[in-house]
């Protein structure tokens, strides 16, 4: 699997890039998601408005 970083965009924001590979894999290309913490090293994306 790609790896990629995360880089602060704002006071608040940070950024990071997705491999297109991962997009088109799932189709994610302007979905909206929904972020969830599962543990201290894991976290869950889900897409909250799936066609």
């Amino acid at each position: 699997m790609p790896k990629t970083s995360i880089n602060k965009a704002g006071e608040r924001h940070f950024k990071t890039t997705v491999p297109i590979a991962l997009v088109e894999a799932f189709d994610l290309e302007g979905k909206r998601f929904d972020w969830t913490v599962k543990n201290g090293t894991t976290l869950e994306l889900r897409v909250v408005d799936d066609d």
